[in-house]
């Protein structure tokens, strides 16, 4: 079974999905991590209490959490000078700024690679899409710039293709990360684009706006 990490603008919450079937519980929740204070959360997997310390100095809204690929970490962004890693229970790992203003806001993040060794950020404090490296512990590379606030974010099945969109003018731009190209794609709408997925073999997304 998975966990599952769910979060309001200034909660984060994670269950074990494994406990939360066995006991018909969806309050079971075994780590709760509040923004601008210290919470504690109760673990009914272990008996055990985990105490987040407070996020009032990296992120001050939240809007995206994000699963590494394997599992064992998961990061919180939004509005702040900083996102934070976080362990599977909820421990605090590391920060990880959000640019050079020190003011970001984390609209989209996708962890990349099999052992999540790169994530994908979209920041509306830039209008950039980036790719933070956990081994360099910094930014490797700028994948998008847009000209309004960016909207969603998804990066294709082989890691090959990071697609963005804009909440306004309808803005869709593709960027190949193999040969570090990008191309504009016409849209039918200039309304907000919403929501898009890459499916599984082709080489576009499908939005939604």
């Amino acid at each position: 079974m998975h966990s599952l990490v769910a979060a309001t603008s200034d909660i984060v919450r994670v269950w074990d999905l494994a406990i939360a079937s066995n006991n018909q519980q969806s309050s079971s929740n075994y780590a709760t991590l509040r923004r601008g204070a210290t919470s504690t959360g109760y673990s009914v997997s272990h008996n055990k209490s985990y105490t987040a310390g407070s996020m009032r100095d990296s992120v001050n809204e939240i809007k995206v959490v994000s699963w590494s690929t394997d599992g064992s970490t998961f990061v919180v962004g939004g509005k702040g000078p900083y996102m934070r890693q976080f362990s599977a229970s909820g421990e605090p790992i590391m920060d990880i700024p959000g640019n050079e203003d020190d003011i970001s806001d984390i609209v989209a993040i996708q962890h990349y690679g099999s052992n999540s060794e790169s994530m994908f950020i979209a920041d509306n404090t830039s209008r950039q899409v980036r790719r933070w490296d956990f081994a360099s512990t910094s930014f490797a590379q700028t994948c998008q710039t847009h000209d309004n606030d960016i909207a969603c974010m998804s990066v294709s099945a082989k890691r090959r293709l990071v697609a963005s969109a804009t909440r306004k003018g309808g803005e869709i731009a593709l960027y190949n990360l193999v040969y570090n190209t990008r191309t504009e794609l016409r849209s039918a709408t200039h309304r907000a684009m919403l929501s898009m997925d890459f499916s599984a073999s082709a080489r576009t997304p499908a939005d939604g706006g």
